[in-house]
C-alpha cells in the first residue's frame, strides 16, 4: 500500500477556493488533501469546489479558459512511475445570466387625428438574476395593429449594456402612431429580451417575453 497519499491542487489564478472533501486543507491557491493508506489496487476521491467571480467573462470579453492542475504524489515511500503523477485539465467558462423582462408600460393616447402622427414611448423594465453579472443583451421588439393604423417603426432592437444583479434598467422604447382610417384601433407590442453574445447562456427563458396592448381611438380632424 501507499501509506501516506496527498494530492496537491494548484487552483486557477481567476479562482477562489470554496469548499473540499474532508481532510483537504487551502492555502491560496494550492489545495492539499491527506489521503492516509492507499491499498494496492483501489483508490481514492476528493472533491474540492471554487468560485467564479460573477464578472470574470464580462471582463474579458470573451469565454475564459482556466486550467486546473493536480498531482498526487507517496509522501511515505518511493513511487516507481512519477510521470503519471500529474494531470491538467482545462474548462471553458461561460457567462451565465437568468435575464428577465420584468414589466411594460405602454399606454397610448386615447386619441390619434387621422393623418397626424402621434409620438409615443413604451417602458420597459429588465433585470439580471445571475449568477453572472453584469451582462450585455438586447431588446427586441415587433408590433401589429387593427387595420388603418401603423405602428413606425414596426420592429425594434435596443441594447442592454452591464445589466447588473440588482440593478434593474428601464428601456425606453419610441414609436409613431399613424391613423389612416377612423375607429378604435388596438396596438400589441411583443418585446423579446436576449443576452447579447451567442457564447452566454441562460437558464430561464420563460421570462424573456412580454406583451402589452391597449386601443385608440382614431378621429377624423374638424
Amino acid at each position: 500500500p501507499a501509506q501516506a497519499a496527498r494530492i496537491a491542487d494548484e487552483l486557477p489564478a481567476d479562482l477562489t477556493f470554496a469548499s473540499a472533501s474532508s481532510g483537504c486543507t487551502a492555502v491560496g491557491q494550492q489545495v492539499t488533501c491527506e489521503l492516509g493508506a492507499i491499498p494496492a489496487g483501489e483508490s481514492r476521491t476528493r472533491s474540492i469546489t471554487a468560485d467564479i467571480p460573477a464578472s470574470l467573462v464580462y471582463d474579458a470579453g470573451a469565454p475564459v479558459t482556466v486550467e486546473n492542475t493536480a498531482t498526487v504524489s507517496n509522501t511515505a515511500g518511493n513511487d516507481p512511475d512519477n510521470t503519471n503523477d500529474s494531470d491538467t485539465e482545462p474548462t471553458l467558462i461561460v457567462a451565465e445570466a437568468d435575464v428577465s423582462i420584468d414589466g411594460v408600460t405602454a399606454n397610448g393616447p386615447l386619441e390619434v387625428l387621422i393623418g397626424e402622427p402621434a409620438d409615443v414611448t413604451a417602458n420597459v423594465e429588465v433585470s439580471n438574476a445571475g449568477p453572472s453579472s453584469p451582462i450585455d443583451a438586447v431588446l427586441s421588439r415587433t408590433s401589429s395593429a387593427s387595420a388603418g393604423l401603423t405602428v413606425t417603426p414596426a420592429d425594434s432592437t435596443h441594447a442592454v449594456t452591464r445589466l447588473e444583479i440588482g440593478s434593474p434598467q428601464t428601456v425606453d422604447d419610441d414609436y409613431q402612431l399613424t391613423c389612416t382610417s377612423p375607429g378604435v384601433k388596438t396596438v400589441t407590442l411583443d418585446y423579446e429580451l436576449a443576452l447579447k453574445n451567442a457564447e452566454d447562456t441562460d437558464p430561464d427563458l420563460s421570462d424573456n417575453t412580454a406583451s402589452a396592448s391597449f386601443d385608440v381611438d382614431c378621429v377624423v380632424p374638424i
